[in-house]
């Protein structure tokens, strides 16, 4: 699995591709103009969405064969990695070679639709500001680019990277003492744990950010007359909304991040770059926090999850018995 991810990676950053660019300055697209959209709601929504679903599929249509049989050939490896798993999670992490192999496969199919729709997104953006839209984003980020962004060390250097370096510790904190106890045992943390994790996490860290800060929200923000406000907060309600059957209540929380990297991602002149590098790295530090405090035993107590309690002054009144004297 982890070598399927270096063959995406080489192929994305291929003469054509683009280079990785400096961080929040996207590159001006050098490759032969695409061939015009039938319509802009194909540009912009009808073959980004097949995309997603069919990796490769706006790029055939779009005459760009080359990246077409990437995202397609990324798709189809990941697909046959779930499909030849003789074990496949239906909920929680899997602790097994084979079924950490099929959520990896799935996870591959899934960052390589997302990619694939960000590109065909992005592959009709020329075509559409010839007719007057999307002149908010006068600049594009291939796809190359965005791979690279999670190690991209120079975002260190900003304050927004920092905030949101904060957040991730104190929601890991968070997690870390309520999963721990004195007395219960926890399975062994293995390399292979360390290697679906940081896959996991590259692939939602950059394929995730791809679809929704890179594709959806720049077309809601256009969709709704650049209204950044609703905008933004449509494309970070559908995100947490999205995270709702894994997270739980905490998808609300995520929604919120969703959020804050709208208003980052607009702030940066559309790069997602910054974003990706904030999402590769929580998701590191979570798959991490999780998998090494997977409960296993505790040979003298039960395993009770402490709920969150928040207490409050008490306020009492005394009555007193029926027909005492005042």
């Amino acid at each position: 699995m982890r070598s399927a991810w270096i063959v995406v990676l080489a192929l994305a950053t291929i003469p054509g591709s683009g280079a990785a660019q400096g961080d929040s300055v996207p590159a001006q697209r050098d490759s032969v103009p695409a061939r015009p959209a039938r319509s802009a709601w194909s540009a912009q929504a009808g073959l980004p969405l097949l995309s997603v679903l069919l990796p490769g599929f706006g790029q055939f249509l779009q005459k760009a064969p080359g990246p077409g049989l990437v995202f397609t050939a990324a798709g189809v490896t990941g697909i046959t990695l779930f499909a030849s798993s003789p074990e496949v999670a239906l909920s929680g992490l899997p602790r097994s070679a084979a079924g950490q192999r099929a959520m990896m496969g799935a996870e591959l199919y899934t960052a390589a639709g997302f990619l694939s729709g960000y590109e065909s997104f992005h592959r009709a953006l020329p075509g559409l500001r010839q007719r007057g839209m999307y002149a908010f984003m006068p600049r594009d980020e291939p796809v190359g680019s965005l791979m690279t962004a999670p190690f991209d060390v120079r975002f260190l250097g900003r304050w927004t990277t920092w905030l949101d370096l904060v957040h991730s510790a104190v929601m890991i904190g968070m997690f870390v003492a309520r999963e721990t106890s004195p007395g219960w045992q926890y399975r062994p943390y293995l390399a292979r744990d360390a290697v679906f994790g940081t896959s996991m996490s590259y692939g939602a860290g950059v394929g995730e950010e791809a679809a929704f800060r890179g594709w959806i929200y720049p077309a809601l923000y256009h969709a709704m007359s650049e209204n950044f406000l609703v905008s933004n907060a449509t494309q970070a309600v559908l995100f947490g909304a999205l995270h709702r059957e894994s997270a739980g209540a905490f998808a609300i929380e995520i929604g919120a991040w969703a959020f804050y990297e709208g208003w980052l991602t607009r702030r940066n002149g559309w790069s997602i770059r910054e974003s990706i590098f904030h999402h590769f790295w929580y998701d590191v530090a979570a798959f991490v926090a999780e998998l090494a405090t997977d409960f296993e035993s505790c040979p003298t107590c039960v395993r009770v999850r402490p709920p969150l309690v928040l207490t409050f002054p008490s306020i009492s009144f005394r009555i007193p018995p029926f027909g005492a004297s005042h």
